[in-house]
């Protein structure tokens, strides 16, 4: 496992959920053609993207620097030119490695469906083993590599677009599945919806004051389960995913709207002297300072 500093824990891109159980909103991906590119930026301002989860598959490539992804239980660093696949309705976050100013990545975020619909012998000899796999990070070889860089090079003005990038992804995806049938009695991975219901509570409630007793009731665990839970799936202890959480959400309130600092630290679960003094720690700026960076 990687440590993280509290203090970079909350410097995130700013993502749309569809409700809040952190289910990341992907409403450009059409019908008739479930898939999109995302071309993503880090920098010292934007270190990485929150916990969050989708049901796309996730396929990307690093173009410049270094970053981590982690799921629940793993931590996999990627480095420039390289690239991986992140399972579908997995939880993941992602962090610039350190040492690193900027990170660039390319995404391709797409419904399991643009490779196969669920009764096609196709879905069901290469994307259910994938997807059902406790596998939540594949990284590529060498050859996957040179793939996935390969598929970012084709765009929509190209003869046979749609097919081309159909079958550059089907390829990548053939070599996930390849990986399981080298490994002995692979289990099915099983989602923890005790903790996917926790983390919704938290979000539900940033604005009230919580404690362990309460995240926990909410889904009817004891504290001591709670504990164990978001240590062994998310490395770190409840108070710690809350407070970073309401910094998270702190960040969006001051670049995205005019709210008064003592409303968004209210807002926040926090009184404003308390909230200025963790923003400030945590950042190494007042949140009206944050604020006027935001614009500039």
């Amino acid at each position: 496992m990687y440590p993280y500093p509290l203090e970079n824990e909350v410097n995130d891109v700013t993502l749309q959920y569809k409700n809040p159980l952190r289910e990341e909103s992907h409403p450009e991906l059409a019908p008739d053609f479930p898939y999109k590119q995302i071309d993503r930026d880090f920098s010292e301002k934007q270190m990485g993207a929150p916990w969050h989860w989708h049901t796309q598959l996730e396929i990307f490539y690093m173009e410049k620097g270094d970053l981590l992804y982690r799921t629940p239980g793993k931590s996999v660093l990627f480095s420039q030119g390289t690239g991986g696949l992140i399972n579908a309705n997995v939880l993941h976050r992602t962090r610039i490695h350190t040492g690193c100013s900027a990170v660039s990545q390319k995404i391709h975020i797409f419904s399991p469906s643009f490779l196969g619909e669920k009764e096609s012998r196709i879905y069901q000899r290469y994307m259910l083993p994938v997807l059902q796999s406790t596998q939540t990070i594949f990284p590529f070889s060498d050859t996957g590599n040179a793939l996935v860089r390969s598929s970012f090079l084709l765009t929509e003005d190209v003869p046979g677009y749609e097919l081309k990038l159909r079958e550059v992804l089907s390829q990548l995806v053939l070599t996930c599945c390849e990986s399981l049938s080298q490994q002995q009695n692979v289990p099915v991975r099983q989602t923890d919806h005790k903790l996917l219901g926790m983390i919704a509570f938290i979000e539900e409630h940033l604005n009230e004051k919580l404690s362990v007793q309460d995240i926990a009731g909410s889904v009817y665990i004891s504290e001591r389960d709670c504990y164990r839970r978001f240590r062994s799936m998310l490395d770190e202890t409840p108070q710690h995913f809350l407070q970073s959480m309401r910094l998270e959400k702190a960040c969006q309130l001051l670049t995205e709207t005019d709210l008064p600092v003592h409303e968004i630290a209210a807002r926040c679960g926090m009184d404003s002297s308390y909230f200025t003094a963790v923003f400030s720690r945590s950042f190494g700026q007042s949140p009206s300072t944050y604020r006027l960076a935001g614009f500039l």
